[in-house]
């Protein structure tokens, strides 16, 4: 079921058995995908998974560039085209705008973008920045949330309970679940992850998030 907010697309969330078999599907999914849109962008909420991105991205021959300041699609060697990807840190979206122009105005009349999100992050509010920021972009979007069952966020609700039954259903952990009702739990749990939250200091990643600013003695039950 899909989530329509002016020109984007939310799908559901892409929830998979292990960090392992989330990396393999976002490639396989780029891999597959990306000719049928503008551009692809993979987005990270934390530092160390951009870098896991980069590693994982070109073990599998995908092109990727990263977007950072001054960046220009007219000379930063990604444009439109098959097996290719643009990293983005979620912060940063907001400045992404200003530089479509780059990628000519009949182009982004004719095709969507593509955002690839590689995780949730711990606190609801900071999905629905990225979000609003997406959806205000002047191009037709769509997004995707992945995530996985051993990740800290889902790791405190008894994913693992999850993983067995997976496992003892005989299901391939190599695909992903997909589901309104596991969107919606995701984003429950975001929102009690707040009301016992001890801040939101900025960090590398969602253990290092965990480790900051929430108190385990506090947890989640």
């Amino acid at each position: 079921m899909l989530f329509k907010k002016k020109n984007i697309q939310r799908e559901d969330d892409r929830v998979w058995a292990t960090t392992e078999s989330k990396w393999n599907g976002i490639v396989d999914e780029i891999l597959s995908e990306s000719g049928n849109y503008l551009l692809v962008l993979a987005i990270a909420h934390f530092k160390k998974t951009a870098a896991e991105m980069r590693v994982r991205f070109q073990t599998r021959n995908l092109q990727i560039k990263d977007f950072e300041e001054g960046f220009n699609f007219n000379n930063g060697g990604l444009g439109k085209g098959r097996n290719q990807a643009l990293i983005v840190m979620a912060e940063r979206i907001s400045e992404f705008d200003g530089r479509m122009t780059q990628l000519g105005a009949s182009e982004m009349k004719k095709q969507e973008l593509l955002f690839i999100v590689a995780e949730h992050h711990p606190l609801h509010e900071c999905d629905e920045a990225l979000f609003s920021s997406m959806s205000n972009l002047r191009c037709r979007s769509r997004i995707r949330f992945h995530s996985a069952l051993d990740e800290p966020l889902l790791k405190m609700f008894g994913a693992e309970r999850v993983l067995d039954v997976v496992k003892h259903l005989g299901l391939d952990e190599r695909q992903c679940i997909s589901h309104p009702l596991i969107s919606s739990a995701i984003e429950k749990a975001q929102k009690r992850i707040k009301d016992k939250a001890t801040g939101n200091q900025r960090v590398d990643s969602m253990d290092e998030w965990f480790h900051y600013n929430f108190t385990m003695e506090k947890g989640i039950r």
